[in-house]
Order: structure tokens, then sequence, then C-alpha cells
């Protein structure tokens, strides 16, 4: 993918275990109260109640953003189902907007847009 469509860049997970939980999961990018190049564990990620899904881009040719994916409990359509946690490793810069998360996991029924 060109460099310059980067800003606002957003990344999907769709894990086999995953139950009815009415949305797709966003890899969240950053969390609230993290700079960019932080290290980010799951066990700090699972208490995080505000993250935004949103890279800001990059100007380089290539760039690897490691995702930390994990199994998780959530509230799904019908009850408590499995669900998924998925964030870099290593918060980086941003776009808003800040959205509330669950215990870490950021999802989505619609497009958000990032600005």
């Amino acid at each position: 993918m060109p460099h310059s469509r980067t800003p606002g860049m957003q990344v999907v997970v769709r894990a086999p275990w995953e139950g009815h939980t009415g949305y797709d999961t966003n890899v969240v990018f950053r969390y609230a109260g993290h700079d960019a190049g932080e290290v980010v564990d799951t066990e700090v990620a699972a208490t995080k109640s505000r993250a935004s899904s949103c890279f800001e881009g990059t100007s380089r040719d290539k760039v690897v953003l490691p995702v930390v994916v994990r199994r998780v409990e959530v509230p799904g359509v019908h009850g408590p189902v499995a669900g998924t946690l998925a964030h870099l490793a290593t918060t980086t810069p941003w776009l808003a907007p800040m959205r509330r998360a669950h215990e870490g996991v950021l999802g989505q029924q619609d497009v958000t847009v990032c600005r």
C-alpha cells in the first residue's frame, strides 16, 4: 500500500473463536494515557476504557506493526461470549477519535472516521 494511503488506516481482526459479539474487533493503536513508543502488555490493555483504532500514517516505504491478539470474554448479543483483545505491542502515533473500549476491547459496527 502506498504510504500516502496510511493516514487513518484501521485494522480489523476476526479470530476463529469469536462468538456473536455484534461488532468487528479493531486493533488498538493507542490507549488513553499512553504516549507513542510506549510498550503496552495485555494485562495493562485489559484495564483500559478509551482507545483509538486510527493510525497516524507513515512516510516510510515499509512499516511493521506487531499486533498482540488474545482471547477474552466479552458481552455478546445474547450474553457473555468469546471475543478478542487486539492491540499494538508498542503504541504508535495515532489520530482521533478516542472511543470507548470495554476492558481494552475496541469494536465497531460502522466505519470510524479518523481525523
